[in-house]
């Protein structure tokens, strides 16, 4: 599994932390991990992703048109003066 870690600024915690409530993420897990306070959020609704290759065999699908569910999340970890966010590649919500 490959992951992006961020280090997040201290006066931008708060509004990561809105901004991936604004994108459907939910805190699903809080908890201690030695010195760092955790926090990891989930998408709460996926919203259907077109599947590349299903158009090549548009055909044999008729009037159905498959499409992927892609969930998401983020686990962030926080201690005074300190805060990173571990995300998959291709997530980073702008």
């Amino acid at each position: 599994m490959k992951l992006n870690i961020f280090s997040v600024p201290d006066g931008n915690v708060a509004a990561l932390k809105g901004k991936f409530d604004q994108v459907g993420l939910e805190a699903i897990h809080t908890g201690p991990d030695g010195s760092w306070q955790t926090l990891f959020y989930f998408s709460k609704e996926q919203e259907p992703a077109e599947i590349p290759w299903v158009g090549t065999f548009t055909e044999f699908f008729g009037d159905r048109r498959p499409q992927n569910l892609i969930y998401f999340g983020a686990y962030v970890f926080e201690r005074p003066g300190r805060c990173y966010v571990a995300i998959q590649p291709g997530l980073l919500m702008v």
